[in-house]
């Protein structure tokens, strides 16, 4: 209100900007003139985009940022991405760049969750591209940084073209995690991060990418000291960093690849004479004990009985005896329902990805991803539930078939044109190599079965043998 061209605040009060209530007609705000906004309805998603790229005031950017954040988490906003993903991509970059500590925060999570949702192989590496140099200058020794090292894990996860691109990220990475330390045989350093939430974090997303590696196709030159540094922080006081450490050692094994992160094996060794070479086969055995004694002495002081427990230690207690599975066993399992199908991860390498997308995304939000994006369900190959046989206390597969086909030239017949077609001894010592050798595709094939059938077996010997306990 104004009187005689003075201005008179409402109700008499004294003027107050930024003000907003809930009375009567909805929603009012009071703008810095005094000027009272009412507003009926919340702003939609598109009301908080066009403030997100067209406001200037930080408290807007951050209420529009957080907004984004839970809608792109809550729905797969599919249509929304698609139609603005290059506008609100590069609008999220610059607030990389330019934005308080918690824009920052807020458009690193937004800008992971844009590489998950969208379906475009072309934006997804454009998101990797661009990010990479703009993440990498965000991050500063000491500061909170653990959600830019999980965008960045996670741009690259569904944007980066090969092996190399992935190795690239995976060296900005390293970089923090081992400032002191070069892709060579240089020295290892002696300050890594200090913040312990944040080395984790590091460490972590490192392992992320690197199960994303096929072993044979990792740069020897990048590695050297991984295993030597890892095998030090063990030793760590925080219980967070030793568990990350002794997964990404884990995951070094799985790799088969250990002369590629260590000086004390020759990086001309051949992965295919691992089985001849005495040297390879002693190294490999006691980095695994070494994993395996640590992890046992930190699982003696956990009471695992108890139901008092945070999330965080049950969390960290399943993967102290994934890791030991995987050493000690040669295998690991996790399963996730996700509504009427399941997803069954029988590596450590896919368990690490799972863990880490649900961390980054939230379990829920990740179970409902998973159930409608196609995309993401690609990238998790989802099992159909089968259906429970009567009697049976687990889920367990009714019946699987190995489908071996071969191709191959026609075959000649004899000149007398007799039914028996002629076959060479060449050709009978083709077809005895690619059926009974134990390195044929049908052997191998049939191994992963047998493995898989002996893994459920067990799962259902303990099952039922903690059922007759309890009963």
């Amino acid at each position: 209100m104004s009187t005689n061209g003075k201005h008179v605040p409402l109700n008499g009060s004294k003027k107050r900007t930024g003000h907003t209530s809930c009375k009567g007609r909805g929603t009012y705000r009071v703008d810095e003139d005094g000027n009272v906004n009412f507003r009926s309805k919340p702003k939609s998603l598109y009301e908080y985009y066009g403030e997100l790229c067209n406001c200037r005031r930080g408290r807007l950017r951050e209420e529009a940022l957080s907004f984004l954040v839970e809608a792109l988490s809550t729905r797969v906003e599919r249509k929304f991405v698609e139609e603005n993903f290059v506008t609100l991509f590069y609008q999220l970059l610059t607030i990389v760049k330019k934005g308080s500590a918690k824009e920052i925060l807020l458009a690193s999570h937004a800008i992971g969750l844009l590489a998950i949702v969208i379906n475009s192989d072309e934006y997804a590496h454009e998101a990797y591209e661009e990010s990479l140099t703009v993440l990498s200058q965000a991050v500063k020794p000491g500061s909170k940084a653990s959600k830019i090292f999980e965008c960045l894990g996670i741009v690259t996860f569904c944007g980066s073209g090969n092996s190399e691109e992935t190795q690239t990220a995976m060296q900005i990475i390293w970089k923090f995690i081992n400032p002191g330390s070069g892709f060579d045989d240089g020295p290892v350093g002696k300050k890594p991060i200090g913040n312990k939430l944040v080395l984790t974090t590091a460490i972590t997303t490192w392992s992320f990418l690197l199960s994303t590696v096929d072993g044979w196709r990792l740069n020897h030159k990048y590695w050297k000291g991984a295993i030597s540094y890892f095998s030090n922080l063990l030793e760590d006081a925080d219980e967070s960093v030793r568990m990350a450490a002794a997964e990404a050692l884990a995951l070094i094994v799985e790799t088969d690849s250990l002369e590629k992160f260590s000086s004390e094996i020759n990086s001309g060794t051949d992965s295919s004479n691992h089985g001849e070479n005495n040297s390879f086969k002693s190294f490999k055995q006691e980095l695994k004990e070494n994993i395996i004694m640590k992890l046992r002495t930190s699982l003696t002081k956990v009471d695992l009985d108890g139901d008092e427990h945070s999330a965080e230690t049950i969390r960290m207690s399943k993967c102290k005896l994934n890791i030991l599975r995987h050493l000690q066993d040669g295998y690991c399992q996790e399963t996730l329902k996700i509504g009427k199908d399941r997803l069954i991860l029988s590596t450590l390498s896919q368990i690490i990805q799972l863990n880490f997308m649900k961390n980054f995304m939230g379990e829920s939000v990740f179970i409902k991803h998973m159930m409608e994006n196609e995309h993401l369900r690609n990238v998790f190959e989802v099992t159909p539930k089968a259906e429970p046989r009567p009697g049976v206390a687990h889920d367990a597969p009714i019946r699987e078939e190995i489908i071996v086909r071969f191709v191959r030239r026609e075959v000649v017949r004899q000149k007398d044109c007799s039914l028996l077609p002629f076959i060479s001894s060449e050709q009978k010592q083709l077809m005895k190599k690619m059926t009974k050798s134990p390195n044929s595709s049908l052997s191998k094939a049939r191994t992963i079965l047998l493995n898989k059938n002996r893994s459920v077996s067990l799962q259902g010997k303990i099952i039922g043998d903690f059922t007759s306990e309890d009963a």
